[in-house]
């Protein structure tokens, strides 16, 4: 049986949570997707720069009515590769690099992704995530700890990695993190709606012990908590990249044919995501999980609960307080 609760604290909390970021497309018409609209939805702080859109006024974007939700979906033409047009091919899809409206140590990103039928996944591409600083890509290794980056890739057959640029990458066009976590390799299957979630905390400057977690469909799948994402106490984690495209370098990366990937409800917060598919942490199966004492928590029919935990849940504890429930499965 798996033990599932929510953690109520009754301590105060020390300062105000700043609101989710949330971009669902539902104020938007069915028809093309511009870079006015990009604009509107990913609006950048006045006065930052460092950002940009492309891809929409080149007709590779659009919001699509599926039953009654508005999404986007975004066009990879057949034998595009990379980000931008080229004299012999189209780049692909979109890109929207949005500075984030506030800075943060921890900060979580979420969105839901459909391959659409007849999609070819070719021998990999990228989709959005966190990064920060100089915010490194494209072969771009960081020789300090002064930006990374930390996209998802789809990999042939669908296959999922973290797409990792940082300062003690081993490969120079980023590292691979399988999404493994389980011991089974997790995949994206065509057709179907998946929802992602990453959650990036910066390491203590001088220290390895930054983290990268990563959950398919609310399971967790990756997790890293040995990065050396920052060499300096100001940096933050300040930009989210919708960067997506087939690539690689070469034509052995482009699709044959016109093909499609539709997008939801980005989500961007401080804290975890807090829905119904909160994503679950989960502690290798030979784990000693114990008992502690916590002040109350609900177990998921919303009952309340005092007392001892049961065997199979664990307590994670920041500043002398629990902070965190894991379950085991």
């Amino acid at each position: 049986m798996v033990f599932a609760f929510i953690l109520m604290l009754v301590f105060p909390l020390a300062a105000q949570v700043s609101a989710p970021w949330m971009v669902n497309f539902e104020n938007h018409t069915a028809g093309a997707y511009t870079t006015a609209m990009a604009k509107q939805d990913f609006p950048q702080p006045q006065g930052q720069t460092g950002y940009w859109y492309y891809g929409m006024d080149q007709g590779r974007a659009e919001i699509i009515d599926e039953g009654g939700n508005k999404v986007l979906r975004a066009k990879y033409p057949a034998g595009c590769i990379g980000t931008n047009d080229q004299t012999d091919y189209e780049g692909c899809a979109i890109q929207i690099k949005w500075r984030l409206p506030e800075v943060a140590k921890e900060m979580w990103a979420s969105y839901k992704v459909k391959f659409e039928d007849g999609f070819e996944f070719v021998k990999g591409g990228k989709l959005p995530g966190l990064c920060g600083g100089q915010c490194y890509t494209g072969g771009n290794t960081p020789q300090q700890g002064d930006g990374w980056s930390a996209r998802i890739m789809w990999r042939t057959g669908g296959n999922i990695v973290q797409y990792m640029y940082f300062a003690d990458q081993a490969i120079n066009y980023g590292d691979d993190m399988k999404w493994d976590y389980t011991g089974t390799q997790k995949k994206f299957q065509i057709g179907e709606w998946h929802s992602v979630t990453t959650q990036i905390v910066l390491n203590d400057v001088g220290h390895k012990n930054g983290i990268v977690r990563s959950w398919l469909d609310g399971e967790l799948s990756l997790e890293v908590d040995t990065l050396r994402l920052v060499d300096f106490e100001e940096q933050r984690i300040d930009l989210f990249y919708i960067s997506t495209f087939h690539g690689g370098s070469d034509q052995t990366w482009a699709p044959s044919k016109d093909v499609y990937v539709r997008y939801d409800d980005f989500r961007i917060s401080v804290t975890s995501p807090g829905n119904s598919e909160d994503p679950t942490v989960l502690l290798p199966k030979n784990s000693l999980a114990g008992n502690f004492q916590i002040p109350r928590y609900y177990n998921l029919k919303g009952n309340r609960v005092s007392g001892t935990l049961p065997s199979g849940v664990y307590i994670e504890k920041k500043h002398g307080m629990p902070s965190k429930i894991f379950v085991v499965k």
